[in-house]
């Protein structure tokens, strides 16, 4: 890497932290007021509303790094415009391009962060939360572990490992005991689909204790009465935007396994690939926006402007989400259309300055 590159790197990196903290506090704010105003139901506490803020905060830091992407190279691009770093490296020879290419590095560091907590921290920090919530919004006597929850109904013990949607769960554990508190069935399943008239297991294995014999029989789907409707389990949903890809990966073939409309789940994988690609483009229309007026003396205006223009990317980006699943668009085609239209602002922008 060229020593101007990482100068490069380290100015978008410093502009990128404050702008991303900033909306992230914001929003921190606006989900603890939601919160506050459960507690006192249940044994839902004021700290425990405190915790699913913060338990859910790097998920909210992750949606807004494109707009944050944006808006950061904007601001540190603009201050080298404003000190005549940026005309100085243009007089020394250096392409719009080549002046880019330490913001794209920088990027690549943010992304590869990015990814590795979507992928391995998120999704724990979302069970937990998932779980202090069901505290105010279940009904149920349930008791929570990490990622789930336990319940009982007579004789029988329930544990569920993980919840996606209200109608479907996954690592299904079933315990039935008899009268004298003896084991004499036990069930495991990979995943259930939640309907109101009971709960089908997938990929089922059963083993009966008779007289001191254990049978063993497997299953491709048992069907077994409720323990917990889907209000209950409502609670325990976790967002799609919550979930790695892999998770993602494998909800989207049980639910289609189970007859039922993967699209939000298809659409949260698909723009989950597409984020960095997003990212990317917004940074180039945000170096193309500064770029264009190193010479025109009009930064002050432009960052202005730059500042609408990250916003409105950003509400287009959720309503386009919105508006593909209530319209029934491929998940392919909503999680690409900001991507295209953010690149086709690029283009346009690089020619007029180019």
């Amino acid at each position: 890497m060229k020593i101007l590159d990482f100068y490069v790197v380290k100015v978008f990196l410093r502009y990128f932290g404050l702008v991303l903290m900033v909306p992230g506090i914001l929003f921190s704010l606006f989900e603890l007021i939601s919160q506050l105003d459960k507690a006192g139901k249940g044994t839902f506490t004021s700290l425990d509303a405190v915790l699913v803020v913060l338990l859910t905060l790097p998920e909210r830091l992750i949606e807004l790094i494109p707009v944050a992407t944006f808006l950061g190279a904007l601001a540190g691009l603009g201050r080298l415009s404003d000190q005549g770093e940026l005309l100085a490296m243009e007089a020394s020879g250096r392409s719009f391009f080549d002046v880019f290419t330490g913001i794209a590095l920088g990027l690549g560091l943010v992304t590869f962060l990015a990814l590795g907590t979507g992928e391995f921290v998120v999704p724990t920090l979302a069970q937990k939360a998932a779980s202090l919530r069901l505290k105010a919004e279940s009904t149920k006597e349930l008791t929570y572990t990490e990622g789930g929850f336990w319940a009982k109904r007579n004789k029988t013990f329930l544990h569920v490992g993980n919840v996606a949607s209200k109608a479907g769960a996954e690592r299904i554990s079933i315990y039935q005991f008899d009268d004298n508190g003896t084991l004499v069935k036990y069930i495991r399943a990979d995943s259930a689909m939640i309907a109101k008239d009971g709960w089908t297991l997938q990929n089922v294995t059963v083993k009966e204790i008779k007289k001191m014999e254990i049978f063993t029989r497997r299953l491709s789907k048992l069907k077994v009465p409720s323990f917990l409707d889907k209000k209950d389990m409502k609670a325990l949903e976790l967002s799609p935007e919550d979930l790695s890809v892999v998770d993602l990966w494998s909800y989207v073939r049980a639910l289609k396994n189970g007859g039922q409309n993967p699209d939000h789940f298809v659409l949260a994988l698909w723009r989950k690939l597409t984020r960095p690609l997003f990212a990317l483009c917004l940074s180039l229309l945000a170096a193309a926006f500064v770029y264009g007026s190193v010479r025109r003396g009009s930064m002050g205006p432009r960052i202005a402007i730059g500042l609408v223009v990250g916003l409105i990317f950003y509400f287009f980006d959720q309503i386009t989400m919105q508006l593909g699943l209530l319209w029934g668009l491929p998940p392919v085609i909503t999680a690409f259309i900001p991507v295209l239209i953010s690149a086709a602002g690029s283009a346009v922008q690089i020619k007029r300055v180019m």
